[in-house]
């Protein structure tokens, strides 16, 4: 496999013979952007149609805080970042954690994770009723 920039933010990858080729390329999207981050957790939830992303670590010195507790989701159709904000009761800041989504209940299940907070790994289990969302 083989991997080269073709254009300005597109990369195509492909067999050495040509065949089976991809193209990545940037998407201009809008709405609020998250952090950049890593050792973060997604699902995908509502057919596909929307990317959650939960928590992570952001080792740029320029940011205040460098695990994150926040909930982004894109939403695919109409290519738009949110952050989605929570009343009460939240996790901690985590990175590498286990989330899952369950369209059929419209629940997000997040699992585990590292946290400076805690002091540890956890093996705690949270549940966000999704259908509460106003997005």
């Amino acid at each position: 496999i083989t991997g080269h920039v073709s254009e300005k933010d597109t990369y195509e990858v492909g067999n050495t013979d040509g065949l089976d080729q991809a193209r990545y390329e940037k998407v201009q999207v809008d709405g609020l952007l998250p952090l950049p981050r890593k050792d973060h957790s997604s699902t995908f939830m509502k057919d596909n149609t929307l990317l959650l992303i939960y928590g992570g670590r952001n080792d740029n010195s320029d940011f205040e805080s460098k695990e994150l507790s926040d909930l982004m989701v894109y939403d695919i159709k109409l290519n738009l970042w949110t952050c989605i904000g929570t009343l009460g009761f939240r996790p901690s800041p985590r990175w590498n954690a286990a989330i899952v989504a369950s369209d059929q209940r419209e629940q997000i299940y997040l699992f585990g994770g590292t946290s400076y907070t805690q002091g540890s790994c956890s093996n705690q289990v949270y549940c966000l009723d999704y259908s509460t969302v106003k997005v």
